[in-house]
């Protein structure tokens, strides 16, 4: 059966048909979830999220939409879910990302953390940017410098 015949099925309560669109469209959920896992370097992060995450939150979001999908309009029922369960996917990265930075501006041991712009002006007359008072990791010490 096709996905479409099978979201028709499933709208009208039919929980195999429900499981099979899940495992029709297993493979498209767990390409996306790598992608995203990949691109968005989720497996260096401090988000904890994982592939199974991604992959769990694409499958909830495919069932959720079986009752908005209407096959009189011809559209494939993966190209209609597909958005759908990338975007469910990127809610669950914004989310985490959000509580993590909320985590990292909260006072830790005494010390408040907050983020920072290095492009911002810092206050004085010499109107310099937090960029410029970083060092440059190539550059020669001044010690050396002089010795050459």
């Amino acid at each position: 059966m096709t996905n479409e015949q099978l979201c028709v099925l499933a709208q009208k309560g039919d929980v195999q048909a429900q499981e099979q669109l899940v495992r029709n469209n297993l493979g498209y959920i767990r390409k996306t979830a790598n992608e995203l896992y990949i691109s968005n370097n989720l497996e260096n992060s401090e988000l904890g999220i994982d592939r199974d995450d991604l992959i769990q939150e694409g499958s909830i979001n495919l069932l959720r939409t079986i009752s908005r999908y209407d096959p009189d309009k011809k559209i494939k029922f993966l190209t209609y879910a597909g958005p759908a369960i990338r975007n469910a996917m990127m809610d669950l990265i914004s989310t985490a990302f959000s509580a993590f930075e909320q985590r990292m501006q909260s006072d830790k041991d005494g010390i408040p953390m907050k983020r920072i712009n290095l492009d911002e002006l810092l206050p004085g007359e010499d109107s310099m940017q937090r960029s410029d008072l970083i060092a440059d990791p190539y550059s020669s010490e001044p010690e050396k410098m002089m010795i050459e």
